[in-house]
Order: C-alpha cells, then sequence, then structure tokens
C-alpha cells in the first residue's frame, strides 16, 4: 500500500470503508492521486457552503469528486455523517 493513500486517509476525515478506498485508490494514476490529496480541503469546503454531506472516501475517489464544480456531475454516494478535514489540517501543499 501506497505511503500516499496513508496520506489520503488521514486528512480526507470521514473515516469509513477503507478497503473499498483502497481499491478505488489502486484505480487512480499518480496524477489522479495527487489531485484527489490535494482537492480534500476544496470539496469539504465546498459541500459545507452548498450544505451538503461528504461522501465517503471510496465514493470521493471512484466519481473523482475532487473534481466535480457546480452545475456538474451531482454526487450520488450515500453519507451519514458531515465530516470536515483531520484535525489540525490546513494546507495539502504544506505535506
Amino acid at each position: 500500500m501506497s505511503s500516499d493513500f496513508n496520506i489520503f486517509w488521514e486528512h480526507y476525515g470521514k473515516k469509513r470503508e477503507r478497503s473499498d478506498a483502497e481499491r478505488a485508490w489502486q484505480r487512480l494514476d499518480d496524477a489522479e492521486r495527487q489531485a484527489a490529496i490535494k482537492g480534500i480541503v476544496a470539496y469539504h469546503k465546498r459541500c459545507r457552503q452548498e450544505g451538503k454531506e461528504t461522501s465517503y472516501p471510496a465514493a470521493y475517489l471512484n466519481q473523482h469528486l475532487w473534481q466535480t464544480r457546480r452545475g456538474r456531475r451531482p454526487s450520488t454516494a450515500k453519507a451519514n455523517v458531515q465530516a470536515g478535514p483531520a484535525k489540525g489540517f490546513t494546507d495539502p501543499e504544506t505535506w
């Protein structure tokens, strides 16, 4: 397992269905993986602004939700709890 997945998992915030997220992670190429990590903060912010719950990590990866913008592909993932980035997480550029 890539240490990049562990970085993603640590910072995503919602700790659900890790094995599904790991499988989704393996299907991404390196550029998509880096974009997924860098997109976490913006995705969580967008969800808060729109009053929506964040998706489970696997759905975020499978549906490329870091790319989703208002008016584009809607999220169909189920989510039970709204979560923000992991405690202390501020900017992916500081990793």
